[in-house]
């Protein structure tokens, strides 16, 4: 369930206008908004609300990017019950009516897919006002860490990338229905980052709002599932002229809006996560928009730029009914562009110019990895162990039954104990970008000189062997599993589940089915401290593919990944 979407209208500007007066700025470029006014953007969910106005004050809220209208809506400003006049009045579209769309409830024609850099304006009365849309997302989460705490993490800068600062980062929140809500017990930059967030949620600490009192697994819970939201000025009394927040939800029509379609410009796919060594040519796929307010989108021009070098894909025509497009850009173009972050993108032409939409962005990597033993090859005597190194976030896996590496591989966790005789560690090292290396290290190992023999005694009788006594099968300390979702969180993010391996427990084996169907699996090694959050399906393709119903999880610990133990069994909902 939306966080803010299906707010009340006087909840909502409540929330916006708990004062009068409504003054000051934030972190977005605010290029004009008259005092004891407010313009409220939820980009994310193409949401835009004006507070501050006479009931009946026509308003018109408009979107424009490059110059050019992609949205529309205009109707007079309500009565927003609670509020003293004469700032008691706004507009908000694509909230979601709670009836019948009322003039200015919903986009004109179509639902504009709103980005970063958009220009938000309003017209009330004589007055025109603009707002920049931030880049604020939610790319990461919810999960749980090491030592259980809930981690939510995202992007928030202007529309120039210029990173928000942390200390205006005051709206950051979790809400699960009407129950359940509250603030994180800290935000702070993410490590490594210019513009990254992270905000963690203590489970020990009671939510702001728990209208049942809840235990720290139970907090958990309702966390895990509840939506997420983070931005700036929501919280503020008096609020600021300009509010921005992201909340985690998908684009598009509002409930009650759906007559007005989405519409959106994008780049959508490639068929490379990475342009690396083994890449051939780059295939593109996207979508464009019908039209803009006032013209047609004729042509779709694919681009690929590594910040200082852009390359210029053929125009593509794009006409009638069919709004999608593919492009590819050839190989030997894309070895002129330098390794690191490149952005695919492209122009949407217009007989007024070009306008932009979303964009991917893909790693490139040509620098083959290397993996390294701590021991030379050769002839050693006695007991040898060997490490392997790599670089930094690249994986490492092995085998020693002389086949070529491949799928079953074992993973690297440590030193490689080598028995007597002769061994070849056969490694490969990945890198992030899907960089491959296969190197053999061959290592003969011969048994220490037997000691000299001591004198002869007689043989002691042994003793009958004790009978085979098999200890209890191996059993979860515990699992929680959101037991309902609705369909589109669960395409959005998987289905989380929290695995508390046992003590012994070195794999576990999760399953996600749909009657006797397995729909997705994965085997996980148990991390040191035996708390894993897994997501199944694992790939977007298959999150795509769930349909509503009763599925099933089951997982299972094992001490290796031929012997497990008992199987834990949980049922989800989606509806």
């Amino acid at each position: 369930m939306p966080p803010f979407r299906r707010r009340s209208h006087a909840a909502l500007a409540a929330t916006l206008l708990g004062s009068v007066a409504l003054a000051g700025t934030a972190d977005a470029r605010v290029i004009n908004v008259a005092p004891n006014h407010n313009i409220t953007v939820f980009a994310g969910i193409d949401f835009i609300a004006a507070f501050g106005d006479q009931p009946g004050v026509s308003t018109t809220v408009e979107v424009l990017r490059n110059g050019q209208l992609i949205g529309t809506a205009t109707g007079p400003a309500v009565d927003l019950a609670g509020f003293d006049p004469p700032n008691h009045g706004g507009l908000e579209v694509n909230h979601g009516p709670a009836s019948a769309p009322q003039p200015g409830d919903c986009w004109t024609g179509f639902t504009p897919d709103i980005i970063p850099g958009d220009i938000v304006r309003v017209t009330r009365g004589a007055a025109v006002e603009e707002v920049e849309v931030d880049n604020i997302t939610i790319d990461d989460g919810p999960f749980v860490d090491s030592v259980g705490n809930i981690v939510v993490r995202g992007t928030a800068a202007l529309a120039d990338g210029t990173p928000i600062p942390i200390e205006r980062l005051d709206s950051g929140e979790v809400r699960n229905t009407s129950t359940f809500r509250g603030a994180p017990t800290s935000v702070f930059r993410t490590p490594g980052t210019a513009a990254g967030w992270t905000m963690i949620y203590d489970v020990n600490r009671p939510l702001d709002r728990e209208r049942t009192v809840l235990t720290p697994s139970a907090r958990r819970d309702v966390i895990m599932a509840g939506a997420h939201a983070m931005g700036y000025g929501h919280a503020l009394v008096p609020p600021p002229a300009e509010i921005q927040l992201a909340d985690g939800e998908v684009p598009g029509p509002a409930l009650g809006c759906e007559a007005s379609a989405g519409e959106s410009n994008a780049v959508s796919s490639a068929d490379d996560k990475a342009v690396n060594l083994a890449s051939a040519d780059l295939a593109l796929t996207g979508k464009a928009m019908a039209a803009t307010v006032n013209d047609d989108i004729t042509q779709v021009i694919p681009k690929v730029s590594d910040g200082t070098t852009t390359l210029t894909g053929a125009p593509i025509d794009i006409t009638g009914a069919v709004r999608t497009w593919t492009a590819t850009i050839a190989r030997a173009q894309l070895d002129t562009l330098a390794d690191g972050q490149l952005k695919v993108s492209a122009d949407y032409v217009t007989p007024g110019g070009a306008i932009g939409g979303h964009t991917l962005t893909l790693a490139k990597d040509v620098v083959a990895p290397d993996v390294t033993a701590d021991t030379a090859p050769g002839e050693y005597t006695g007991p040898l162990s060997v490490a392997l190194r790599a670089g930094v976030g690249e994986t490492i896996t092995y085998r020693t039954d002389g086949l070529a590496n491949g799928a079953n591989d074992r993973a690297y966790t440590g030193a490689i104990n080598l028995p007597f005789g002769t061994t070849t560690i056969s490694a490969r090292v990945t890198d992030a970008a899907g960089n491959v290396t296969d190197k053999a290290f061959t290592y003969t190992v011969n048994a220490p000189a037997a000691p000299a023999p001591n004198a002869v005694t007689p043989p002691l009788l042994a003793p009958a062997p004790a009978p085979l006594v098999t200890g209890p099968k191996l059993k979860l300390d515990a699992l929680m599993v959101t037991s309902r979702l609705s369909l589109g969180t669960a395409r959005r993010r998987g289905l989380h589940a929290v695995v508390f391996a046992p003590d012994g427990a070195n794999y576990v084996r999760v399953r996600l089915l749909r009657g006797r169907k397995v729909i997705a699996s994965v085997v996980r090694r148990v991390s040191s401290d035996g708390v894993m959050t897994i997501v199944l399906p694992q790939s977007k393709k298959a999150r795509r593919a769930l349909r509503r119903g009763t599925y099933r999880l089951e997982v299972t610990p094992g001490a290796n990944e031929r012997h497990y133990g008992a199987t834990s069994k949980r049922t989800v909902r989606i509806r």
